[in-house]
């Protein structure tokens, strides 16, 4: 699975564990702020941003998965060697583009007996 620099990871815990990332390239992410009138484009704003995505990508999933999906705060990493020793050697990634960027999401659940 190849990544961007910025990635948002939350993992989820009860019926299911696994985790929901969404990966995406810094360009994408101050395109994304200054869209929503945010001019603070820091590093840390960025990693931010990336958080907040994948904090909403893992509520949507307690919603199908119902509340007893715990999930986690978002962790914030940046560069693609840190991710990939989160990930399993088979996930779902979901690769999309916004404007001219390309990111992707990678769901990795396992349904707990």
């Amino acid at each position: 699975m190849q990544g961007f620099e910025y990635n948002g990871l939350v993992s989820f815990m009860g019926g299911y564990t696994g985790y929901v990332m969404v990966s995406m390239p810094a360009a994408m992410l101050r395109d994304l702020l200054v869209l929503q009138h945010e001019h603070n484009v820091s590093e840390a704003n960025l990693l931010d941003a990336v958080g907040e995505i994948a904090n909403t990508l893992a509520g949507n999933a307690r919603k199908v998965f119902g509340p007893q999906l715990d999930i986690s705060v978002p962790a914030c990493l940046r560069g693609v060697q840190t991710i990939m020793a989160r990930v399993r050697k088979r996930p779902y990634v979901i690769t999309f583009r916004w404007s001219n960027y390309a990111a992707l999401v990678c769901v990795d659940l396992e349904r707990q007996g």
